[in-house]
């Protein structure tokens, strides 16, 4: 079950990169049509994920923002990151403009250091920056919501095939799967490069994400509940 809108679009998304798939599997003895079906699942994969992780960050901060949370009650990472975005909207080129908005979002970021004021809605960009990738990016994006490291918050599970206990199993952190696949991606979209990789591969690859997705998803909405209580017990 997901909680946040993003993960159940993303988890529908994902049907477009399964139909790819399906058309590669059926063109493996054409090896160029089966080439082309395996770069477009890669590419598509990799915007689908980005796109997600874009979504589930404002969807938190918008369910965030109706539990009109105090200042004392936000992470300070939180409220640094909503400053920041805040404030790059305060000037033009020409400096700070005075306009009605930039006033409006110069008195939002003052009332993010304001223990006591009360807030309806949360700024903060939800976007990777232009240009980047990688999981390096993507714990940037998160950490903008008070979530320091999600890797190591949200790991996946690992059933341990080799081991003699019944339901053993390891976590790990999706963190390196997310930079092989990144480095694939941009090796078709800047190198047009072909990529020694299978459909079943970029099969796992999904997977992962899908779980890695939901994981987030709970993670998020676990947050939200104690951050509620927290508000709830010190308003």
């Amino acid at each position: 079950m997901a909680y946040f809108d993003a993960t159940r679009s993303f988890d529908i998304a994902l049907s477009e990169v399964e139909l790819l798939l399906k058309r590669a599997k059926n063109s493996e003895r054409h090896l160029h049509d089966y080439l082309t079906y395996i770069k477009a699942a890669i590419v598509l994969l990799g915007a689908k994920f980005e796109t997600y992780a874009e979504a589930i960050v404002e969807n938190y901060a918008d369910q965030l923002g109706k539990l009109q949370p105090r200042t004392k009650h936000l992470p300070r990472e939180l409220r640094i990151a909503s400053t920041t975005a805040l404030l790059s909207q305060c000037t033009g080129v020409n400096g700070f403009t005075g306009k009605s908005h930039a006033v409006l979002n110069l008195q939002s970021a003052a009332a993010m250091w304001d223990e006591n004021f009360q807030h309806s809605q949360l700024k903060i960009s939800n976007k990777f920056s232009y240009g980047k990738h990688g999981s390096g990016e993507m714990k940037s994006l998160f950490s903008r919501i008070g979530i320091g490291d999600i890797f190591s918050e949200c790991q996946l599970i690992d059933e341990a095939k080799d081991s003699m206990l019944i339901g053993a199993s390891t976590r790990t952190s999706i963190s390196p799967i997310i930079d092989s696949f990144t480095n694939i991606r941009n090796n078709i979209i800047h190198n047009d490069s072909t990529p020694n990789i299978t459909h079943q591969q970029i099969h796992e690859y999904k997977e992962k994400f899908w779980e890695f997705s939901y994981i987030v998803d709970l993670k998020l909405y676990d947050t939200l509940e104690k951050l509620a209580l927290q508000i709830n017990t010190n308003p």
